[in-house]
């Protein structure tokens, strides 16, 4: 597979995914520098994750027809492909789920790659400009089945200016600075789908996790769960601080990449139940046997007693360290 992409990427050829057909760069184009960027950003192993994202906004829109209020109804479903790279994740919305949605396609690099793509598919790229003096949600130009909103600008200052029903996040680097403007932008019943990139710095730094997380790991076996439950305690606890609780749709483990969807809802007794699923981890460093801590104010006298391990009562000294807190 992985040879497979890199004579695709080398040969610039068209590579056609869901019926979208596009190019990962372009090197005879004036920027070529930067789409070569592009192509290094773009990645053939997401296309799952593509797939899961579009099969979520597919239900989100059906949901939406489906509910009795008129306006709800007659009201498309506004999409942004956040760092959305060479488009084709907007592309394939547009394409397949046709004026069901209102999709904005955002990267804050050169968009002309996203534009070729888009016209190899017959969709014209409006351009959006950020306004300051536009109130977010104010009701935007309905979008005809092969038009897009093409917007060149940072995913965060988008997503902290206008509101969306569904947002795909796939951040280059850390994702943690981009989840309070998303929780920010979506409003309630919305789906946030959120891919994280690299999912070995919750191995080999530790200090970086804390950093971006505020949260502590360490190497274990099950790595991957707990990167997932660490991502959405920090989910939840942006939020939180948007007075929106969210719930876990799915959680999707491919290679190094992870899938997050949860679904953002209203009110104080929403946001208080997320919260509540956020916890510190006692782990056992001998044989990995880990259980939650209860969220109380007074210290639990033995906490070693959680434990259905009897690693304590066999070795000397502390054989338990708390990690987290994570969902």
């Amino acid at each position: 597979m992985d040879n497979d992409v890199k004579s695709v990427l080398n040969k610039e050829q068209d590579v056609n995914e869901l019926g979208v057909s596009f190019k990962c760069c372009q090197s005879n184009h004036s920027n070529a520098p930067r789409l070569h960027a592009k192509s290094k950003r773009f990645s053939v192993k997401l296309k799952l994750y593509r797939e899961f994202a579009l099969a979520t906004l597919s239900a989100l829109a059906q949901e939406k027809k489906q509910k009795p209020s008129r306006e709800d109804s007659l009201s498309q479903i506004h999409a942004l492909d956040a760092y959305s790279c060479t488009g084709v994740a907007a592309l394939q919305w547009k394409k397949l789920l046709s004026e069901d949605v209102h999709v904005t396609a955002a990267d804050h690099e050169d968009v002309c790659l996203i534009e070729r793509n888009a016209e190899k598919n017959v969709i014209t790229c409006l351009p959006w400009e950020l306004d300051p003096k536009r109130v977010p949600g104010d009701p935007k130009k309905h979008q005809t089945s092969s038009e897009i909103f093409l917007c060149q600008a940072d995913a965060r200052a988008l997503m902290a200016m206008e509101s969306f029903n569904f947002i795909y996040l796939v951040p280059h680097k850390s994702n943690s600075s981009c989840l309070e403007p998303a929780f920010h932008s979506l409003s309630i019943g919305g789906v946030l789908c959120l891919v994280v990139p690299d999912l070995s710095v919750f191995a080999r730094a530790p200090h970086v996790v804390r950093r971006t997380f505020s949260s502590q790991v360490i190497k274990t076996e099950y790595l991957k769960e707990m990167a997932a439950r660490v991502v959405l305690a920090e989910a939840a606890r942006s939020a939180a601080k948007h007075n929106k609780g969210i719930s876990v749709m799915y959680v999707v483990s491919q290679e190094d990449f992870l899938l997050i969807a949860v679904r953002v809802h209203r009110g104080q007794k929403a946001v208080d139940s997320s919260l509540d699923n956020v916890a510190h981890l006692l782990h056992c460093r001998f044989c990995e046997e880990r259980t939650f801590l209860p969220n109380q104010l007074a210290p639990i006298d033995n906490p070693y007693s959680l434990l259905s391990c009897s690693c304590k009562s066999t070795n000397v000294g502390k054989t338990a360290i708390i990690l987290g807190p994570m969902w």
